[in-house]
């Protein structure tokens, strides 16, 4: 499970959707991601950050 991928979505203040739909993700994809069943591509993990408008390392590190 990425933990700071799940906090940093709760502090959004936003649904899953939103965020997933804002990086170009499915809710099903996200939500995989968050729950470490699959590894974001690097391209993905880029996209994420800038939807929680921090730095990528913040969250991938």
């Amino acid at each position: 499970m990425n933990d700071k991928l799940k906090t940093y979505l709760a502090q959004t203040g936003r649904r899953q959707y939103q965020i997933a739909r804002e990086a170009g993700l499915t809710e099903n994809e996200l939500s995989r991601i968050v729950r470490g069943r699959r590894s974001p591509t690097p391209d993905e993990r880029r996209r994420l950050a800038v939807a929680l408008g921090v730095a990528e390392p913040d969250i991938f590190s």
